[in-house]
């Protein structure tokens, strides 16, 4: 079974914010390496990942077949129903959140505080979903 029909049978709407260099979940989802931390979404099973227009080109190139990797500065463009600001990272998972009509996501125990204590305040729940990748874990 590949990573995209793992994903598919989650109900979950699910949410990272990580280094795939530290963060092996990420790793997993996405196939791509990174010192610096990512954005990487499911929403009713299609993974999203959300990075910096300098490693563009490099993530589309090393992102497994199925993530739909997205410039930050495209977020706009390419999820219209969202409303409101779109500068900072939480305002742009904000919009995103709002174009998907998303209210709680899931995210693994290690989320940044910050970004979640931003959302939260924007009205969305969020859930630790521990382990993460469950299906990384089985061998």
């Amino acid at each position: 079974m590949h990573i995209e029909e793992k994903i598919a049978m989650s109900e979950e709407n699910l949410l990272i914010y990580a280094a795939s260099s530290t963060c092996a979940d990420l790793r997993y989802l996405t196939g791509f390496n990174a010192e610096d931390p990512f954005v990487w979404f499911s929403v009713d099973g299609q993974g999203y990942m959300l990075t910096y227009p300098m490693e563009i080109g490099r993530a589309r190139l090393q992102c497994h077949d199925g993530v739909h990797v997205v410039s930050m500065n495209e977020v706009e463009q390419l999820f219209p129903q969202g409303h409101g600001e779109c500068g900072t990272l939480s305002e742009k998972l904000i919009y995103i959140s709002r174009h998907f009509c998303i209210d709680c996501w899931s995210v693994p125990a290690d989320f940044p505080l910050q970004l979640a204590l931003k959302l939260q305040d924007a009205g969305l729940q969020l859930r630790i979903r521990q382990p993460f990748c469950p299906e990384r874990e089985m061998k």
